[in-house]
């Protein structure tokens, strides 16, 4: 019986195969949950034939739903925690109106009306691309 009297020599190189590809697999999935968090709200958008992708930094989002409004996904009761928020915002940036489709007119407009009052004039009407 040969025995192998050569002494072994321990590898203590670190693999980083898997690690790279436990990376991989990370950003993938960041990259795919993250536009689904933007918006939060469940918002029935309506559809538009023309809808462009907008930058969502430092931006202000309005949910209007049928029972209540959202501001950046914080619920408001009434229009004077509207005028405290905006107040407390930069006029230059931009608004994202994100309205329910089968919500009355007069519901957005009034939102637009406060938006104008306190000279927000960047608004944008968000909806689904066709």
């Amino acid at each position: 019986m040969g025995f192998n009297l050569k002494k072994r020599k321990s590898v203590s190189e670190i693999n980083v195969t898997p690690l790279v590809d436990v990376m991989l697999v990370l950003l993938v999935i960041f990259m795919v949950a993250t536009p689904m968090i933007q918006n939060q709200s469940d918002v029935n958008l309506p559809i538009a034939k023309i809808s462009k992708e907008t930058s969502k930094k430092q931006s202000i989002r309005f949910s209007i739903l049928k029972d209540k409004i959202l501001i950046n996904d914080k619920p408001v009761n009434s229009d004077s925690e509207i005028i405290s928020f905006l107040s407390k915002q930069k006029k230059e940036d931009p608004i994202f109106i994100y309205a329910d489709k089968t919500l009355e007119y007069q519901k957005v407009i009034r939102i637009l009306d406060l938006l104008n009052k306190n000279g927000f004039l960047k608004i944008a009407l968000i909806t689904k691309k066709d």
